[in-house]
């Protein structure tokens, strides 16, 4: 082993170790700074993600616990997003096994089966967390029919209102007018 081997070596370790690390710390200390900025001109500081977990977890207490048989929106909505991200996993990692099989069976298979297995465990876990595989919103299409007037109300006669700002929902709501033409200047 000669000098240019320990210098990749430590090269190659600075990058993988100390690079994020100093990167994080970075990081941290510029957002230290804005906040201190801010609050210094008088500007009120959005919470960071730990102060509004930790007030998300005091409102909670305050309230008392949630049922336990009815997961909260946002817990559905996670769990959806895990099987998403989990079903993309799992699928990479089989295009990935899929591609290395060509070369033979052995060790470089597990570059494809480890994320084929991850993306397996996501989707398992979002499963049991309550996701589903059905559609839990409504598709995008077309807007439904509209609704008859409800009885007594004032329908304007077909074709009184005209142009770009016509279209009314409801007979109840009010139309907007169209803004003013600008000033002509020569």
């Amino acid at each position: 082993m000669d000098n240019n081997d320990s210098f990749i070596g430590a090269l190659a370790v600075f990058g993988i170790f100390i690079l994020p690390v100093l990167g994080w710390i970075a990081f941290r200390v510029m957002k230290h700074r804005e906040r201190m900025e801010m609050i210094r001109h008088g500007m009120t500081p959005r919470p960071g993600a730990a102060e509004a977990w930790t007030s998300d977890w005091a409102q909670q207490q305050k309230a008392g616990p949630a049922p336990a048989h009815v997961p909260s929106p946002p817990d559905v909505y996670a769990a959806q997003r895990q099987l998403r991200k989990g079903i993309t996993v799992a699928l990479i990692g089989l295009a990935i096994t899929t591609g290395l099989s060509f070369t033979g069976t052995g060790p470089q298979l597990l570059g494809g089966l480890i994320p084929l297995f991850v993306g397996v465990a996501q989707i398992i876990g979002a499963l049991l967390s309550g996701a589903s595989f059905t559609p839990t919103h409504v598709p995008y299409g077309a807007m439904p029919p509209p609704s008859a007037p409800p009885p007594g109300a004032q329908v304007p006669p077909a074709g009184a209102y005209s142009g770009p700002y016509a279209y009314r929902p409801d007979p109840n709501i009010q139309e907007l007018q169209p803004p003013a033409s600008p000033p002509d200047r020569r």
